[in-house]
């Protein structure tokens, strides 16, 4: 079950990379749609218009920006002589498999990958300490299944345009205009959270196919077992399940 501090420390962690992020960029992009919009008399060019396609890719960049006002880059720690003989032991030949960093954030299992330019992995130091080196190894095919994925948010961020023919549609209409807002942002969360869920379950099938469905699976579930919320492991049955176990292979890598 998740414990008190992996809560406290995921709710900061998801208001600082997703949540807040999206209400700013939100409240961003609605006050340009409505004071600098060129479909409306009056208020602005097509410049403004034509600028804003540039911020494609903006999810990807407002997702970087949230992870590195984050606690966890600020908690980078160069690993003990142990944790980088355990390191060294998960690549194929020897060596780390890829480029990862080790962070001190207390009691608290994280293993992601991205949150930089060049492509990362983000490991604390108590998932090293508590997973094998087998688990390890399947975990990590799953985040460089990630790496290789890269951001599905791009095509999606053309979205961020609709606060200009919004604009115009409720010129009149002020209130209305700031409702839109306040759903677009609550639609876009929810999108986010659609599109990580099928980037989680892609992923998922990825490290099957490297490491083997077994292996991946119990790895899988030993590692989320600190991420269920409720009695009855919803999270971990759900993510097999779309893995192709049956719900006897299921109980049976539960309870190992």
């Amino acid at each position: 079950m998740m414990s008190p501090e992996t809560q406290r420390f995921y709710t900061a962690y998801r208001l600082q990379t997703s949540i807040i992020p999206v209400y700013l960029l939100t409240a961003l992009f609605f006050t340009l749609g409505w004071y600098f919009n060129p479909l409306i008399p009056g208020r602005g060019t097509g410049l403004m218009f034509g600028g804003v396609v540039l911020f494609l890719g903006i999810s990807r960049l407002a997702g970087w920006l949230g992870f590195m006002l984050s606690r966890v880059p600020k908690s980078v720690v160069q690993p003990d002589a142990d944790q980088a003989a355990k390191l060294g032991r998960l690549g194929p030949e020897g060596g780390v498999p890829l480029e990862l960093r080790l962070v001190e954030i207390g009691n608290v299992p994280f293993l992601a990958a991205g949150g930089g330019i060049a492509p990362l992995v983000w490991l604390s130091t108590h998932s090293l300490g508590r997973l094998s080196e087998e688990d390890l190894r399947c975990l990590l095919e799953h985040e460089r299944a990630h790496l290789r994925q890269g951001c599905s948010f791009a095509g999606w961020d053309f979205l961020w345009l609709l606060p200009w023919p919004l604009g115009w549609l409720l010129a009149a209409e002020p209130l209305y205009y700031l409702a839109t807002a306040i759903l677009f942002a609550w639609a876009w969360l929810r999108l986010q959270g659609w599109l990580r869920w099928r980037e989680e379950l892609s992923a998922d099938k990825a490290a099957a196919n490297a490491c083997g469905r077994d292996n991946y699976a119990r790895a899988m579930a030993k590692h989320l077992a600190e991420f269920e919320t409720v009695p009855g492991s919803p999270l971990r049955r759900s993510r097999l399940t779309a893995l192709g176990l049956s719900p006897t292979e299921i109980d049976g890598v539960l309870q190992d």
